[in-house]
């Protein structure tokens, strides 16, 4: 009986370490793919820092947010947003007056000569004229600092912009394909 016990015990033994084996077997294979997605991670954010290098000019901190500011571009302003999310934010959203003056002091101090540059922000009044609501979370834009003769809500004047001329907001088409201005646009990304 003692006999029958340990040969029984001896059984289980050996199925214990065929399991062991699988196991191990299973962590290094985990542990490889782990290797591998940690090199693909590390290619990515290669990538992306390198996007980030050809695509934006300088950046700024304002109350726990980095601000990045393009290089300039055509204007497409959700195209803009979309390169935004590629960094981890979204197109400025304005909250209050003294983020709005930061934000135009910095653009302002970034953009070279006297030529009048649009930044692009995240709010539209699109769908819903006069009413101003930010692109990324929807909710209404309540502090605006607008220019003379601003919003002139002309035709598809839907999108929001710094101008770094008169450091004040205006409004602008969302879709533009011009050389005259050299338009820009203003990421938000939370720290």
């Amino acid at each position: 009986m003692v006999l029958d016990m340990f040969k029984e015990m001896d059984i289980r033994m050996k199925e214990l370490k065929a399991k062991d084996k699988e196991f191990d077997a299973k962590i290094t294979a985990i542990e490889a793919r782990e290797q591998e997605m940690n090199y693909k991670l590390n290619d990515l954010r290669t990538r992306v820092e390198n996007s980030k290098d050809a695509i934006i000019s300088t950046t700024t901190g304002y109350r726990g947010h980095n601000y990045l500011l393009s290089k300039p571009i055509l204007v497409n302003v959700h195209e803009a947003n979309r390169l935004c999310r590629l960094y981890g934010g979204y197109l400025a959203e304005i909250n209050d007056k003294q983020e709005f003056q930061h934000l135009a002091d910095f653009s302002s101090s970034h953009v070279p000569g006297s030529v009048s540059i649009g930044v692009m922000l995240g709010a539209t009044d699109e769908g819903h004229e006069g009413r101003w609501t930010f692109l990324t979370s929807g909710g209404n834009m309540t502090s605006f600092v607008w220019g003379n003769s601003e919003p002139s809500r002309g035709a598809n004047q839907d999108c929001l912009y710094i101008s770094t001329n008169s450091k004040t907001m205006m409004d602008e088409i969302c879709l533009k394909y011009t050389s005259v201005w050299q338009w820009r646009f203003l990421c938000e990304i939370n720290a």
